[in-house]
């Protein structure tokens, strides 16, 4: 046996990690596959293993090149692909929009999120979004002054 050679990958664990990269909810990626949200689940979790009419709405869902669902299935695939650099840009340029965005600049793209990912991630992506932007405390983190009363 090879030293070398490494395990295949499952469905399961290619498209879970690759659904969050692209910053997808499951109902979000279950629709673009074109399929239930729960049909999706139990790919994510290699309940069940995908007719080969679902591989192309898979496929279009992830980012993926053409028939990597079925060689993934067929144990020809050791590492993921690359997301695609539209993909990492895009990343890039909301992690620039988030540090920059004025309160109601971030509001709008707590919109876009809900879209994308729900509304619970929305919510959450607001309030940790606006505590970067709260002050600081007087005199910095611990260094807070004391004021002492002379006598």
């Amino acid at each position: 046996m090879d030293v070398n050679s490494q395990k295949p990958l499952t469905l399961a664990e290619l498209i879970a990690p690759r659904r969050k990269a692209l910053r997808l909810s499951q109902p979000r990626a279950a629709d673009l596959a074109g399929v239930h949200r729960q049909t999706w689940i139990t790919w994510e979790k290699g309940r069940v293993r995908p007719e080969e009419y679902n591989y192309a709405g898979i496929e279009q869902a992830l980012q993926l090149p053409a028939g990597t669902v079925a060689d993934v299935l067929a144990g020809l695939v050791t590492t993921a692909p690359d997301l695609p650099a539209p993909a990492r840009a895009e990343v890039v340029r909301t992690r620039t929009r988030i540090l920059s965005a004025t309160p109601e600049e971030l509001v709008a793209l707590r919109q876009d999120v809900e879209e994308v990912m729900g509304r619970e991630v929305a919510d959450e992506f607001l309030r940790r979004a606006l505590a970067l932007r709260e002050p600081p405390p007087p005199g910095g983190p611990g260094n807070q002054r004391r004021d002492r009363t002379v006598s």
